[in-house]
């Protein structure tokens, strides 16, 4: 089962989530946040993920809207190896 949320916090704000629920198992498998911010002819946005295993992402990203090309992005992510250890 997968659910959605998409609201304007502000006029200049944006939130989305979004999740999904495996009712065979009873758990979450995701969460995905998303927070996007116009700057006037700049967009910031932030993404954040974490998975049902634990790992997680984010990323950071600021682009010029009208070039593409021209942005700043930043991403960590964490995983887990063969002996299970967390890694980032």
């Amino acid at each position: 089962m997968q659910g959605s949320l998409s609201f304007s916090l502000t006029e200049l704000w944006k939130v989305n989530w979004r999740t999904s629920y495996d009712v065979l198992e009873g758990s979450f498998n995701d969460h995905v946040v998303q927070l996007t911010r116009d700057l006037h002819r700049w967009e910031a946005q932030f993404n954040f993920r974490k998975t049902a295993t634990g790992n997680w992402s984010f990323r950071f990203e600021v682009a010029l809207t009208d070039q593409d090309d021209l942005h700043f992005d930043y991403s960590q992510r964490s995983y887990q190896d063969r002996s299970g250890a967390r890694r980032y």
